[in-house]
């Protein structure tokens, strides 16, 4: 499985350039402007980062070949969750590593360190769950006709958070007022609320691997 984690890695090293270019970019503003620009960015690169393994392989008919390797099914999809898990804790380290500069400088603004930690923290946890909820589709339809699906599916994932929004506002309740919870204690819940997604994701995705045909 380290193999096939190494291999995701590898066609991410193609890319490295351009990402390293937009990221020194991107902290720059951040140093001039406000830091929490930066994990923004970094949220969206999660998103783009995993699916682009997943069309590299698509491209290469890479998942035909690696059904008849020793590791298995299960293992071709923990390998995918593991290089997820790796990605997004590097972007998380390296937003930590910025804010803190920013911080050290005199940079940060008015944003308190503890605000742009916990935004470094969410960025991850944004890339976790958006992704937890692509890969299924992404094992089940493939890069080029998950699109449309993905599409649809964040649409509707978009109004339902509207709509419970709407309700919550209409009922007086202030769901926003979960944010002012102690940041350890907030984190915490972010982090178990991410686990049981990416759990349940992981064993969705596995199910649909499993019986996919080549």
């Amino acid at each position: 499985m380290m193999g096939l984690l190494r291999k995701d890695l590898l066609i991410l090293k193609s890319y490295w350039k351009t990402y390293a270019m937009l990221l020194a970019l991107y902290a720059i503003f951040a140093f001039w402007g406000n830091p929490s620009f930066f994990t923004t960015i970094l949220s969206v690169m999660l998103f783009v980062l995993p699916l682009s393994s997943f069309s590299a392989d698509e491209l290469a008919r890479w998942d035909r070949f690696a059904v008849a390797l020793p590791v298995g099914r299960r293992g071709i999809v923990q390998a995918k969750y593991l290089f997820l898990l790796v990605v997004c804790a590097a972007a998380f380290i390296l937003s930590v590593i910025i804010v803190l500069l920013a911080a050290l400088t005199g940079r940060a603004g008015k944003d308190s360190l503890s605000g742009l930690l916990l935004a470094c923290a969410t960025c991850a946890i944004l890339g976790l769950i958006l992704n937890a909820i692509l890969y299924p589709i992404l094992f089940r339809y493939g890069t080029q006709k998950s699109r449309i699906v993905m599409s649809a599916i964040f649409g509707a994932v978009f109004a339902a958070f509207a709509i419970g929004m709407g309700i919550f506002n209409l009922s007086g309740i202030n769901i926003t007022s979960i944010f002012y919870l102690p940041i350890p204690l907030l984190i915490l819940l972010l982090a178990a609320i991410t686990s049981a997604v990416l759990l349940l994701s992981y064993h969705i995705s596995c199910g649909i691997f499993i019986r996919r045909e080549f």
